[in-house]
């Protein structure tokens, strides 16, 4: 099965293919929405093999019911920006303890006062490798004006879309495959894609989160090219233990891509799980 946001949010029947690629293992890939390696959240597999069954119903064995989200925190518009413009940064990402790779990224300044986000991805090696290239381009207040993106390693694409009156204009190249749509979007969606975190730091840097409690996020999902609704839950004042210091902040659980966000008191995004997925900002970058 496969979740979309289409008609208010739906599961239908969904496949998708896996790949053996000798010592690198097996590898997902999606060609309908673009993705390979990890698929997004929306992917319930229920079956693996040609000509599976398909179940009629599915039965919910465990649910905890949450507070509806309202709308996203008030925007501090007065914030200082936590990140030191011009500076580059580095997230570490590891999995199990062991280090996968990398993402730098700085913020600089952009025409009428936007910032603009530089990213520059290197995870994994061989036949799992993943670089990448981005520029997303924000104005103060967080709403989106661009975003782009160049994806190499054992499949190249190009990510590219714009947001303007109410509408985002999307392309994605993927090898001999080019994609071309619009999609209505409010003026507070925001943009994010798989490994790239830095666009998270952007996102939510002018959020104020002082109380418990959930919100909802419009987003869009840039290799996917859908519009995606995030809902972030805060949990209560916590510690981080962050290098040499400990710091005080808020964690964000995050559906349906399932992260855990540690948020700090400035606004800085300073640590991600995901299973045994960790990306933590280098405490020499922002200490």
């Amino acid at each position: 099965l496969m979740y979309t946001p289409s008609f208010g949010g739906s599961f239908g029947q969904h496949a998708w293919v896996e790949v053996h690629l000798g010592e690198a293992g097996w590898f997902a890939f999606d060609p309908t929405t673009g993705e390979f390696d990890r698929l997004s959240a929306t992917h319930l597999k229920l079956f693996e093999g040609m000509g599976g069954v398909i179940p009629e119903s599915l039965e919910v064995v465990e649910f905890a019911p949450h507070a509806e989200p309202t709308a996203a925190p008030q925007w501090e518009a007065t914030r200082a920006f936590p990140y030191e413009l011009g500076t580059r940064y580095r997230y570490e990402y590891r999995v199990a303890g062991e280090v996968l790779g990398s993402e730098t990224f700085r913020f600089v300044h952009g025409d009428d006062d936007s910032i603009v986000l530089e990213a520059d991805v290197d995870l994994g090696a061989g036949l799992a490798a993943h670089r990448s290239r981005a520029k997303l381009v924000a104005r103060r207040d967080g709403a989106v004006d661009r975003f782009d993106r160049t994806i190499e390693g054992l499949l190249r694409s190009t990510l590219e879309c714009e947001f303007r009156d109410g509408t985002v204009v999307a392309r994605n190249r993927a090898n001999l495959r080019d994609r071309r749509l619009e999609l209505a979007a409010g003026p507070a969606t925001r943009c994010f894609d798989n490994n790239l975190i830095s666009s998270f730091a952007l996102m939510g840097y002018g959020w104020v989160m002082d109380e418990e409690g959930a919100f909802a996020v419009d987003t869009y999902h840039a290799s996917t090219m859908t519009i995606l609704r995030l809902t972030f839950r805060v949990g209560p004042p916590s510690e981080l233990v962050w290098g040499d210091s400990t710091v005080r902040g808020r964690w964000c659980d995050v559906s349906p891509i399932e992260n855990r966000f540690f948020f700090d008191s400035q606004g800085r995004l300073l640590r991600i799980e995901q299973g045994t997925l960790v990306v933590e900002l280098d405490p020499a970058d922002g200490g």
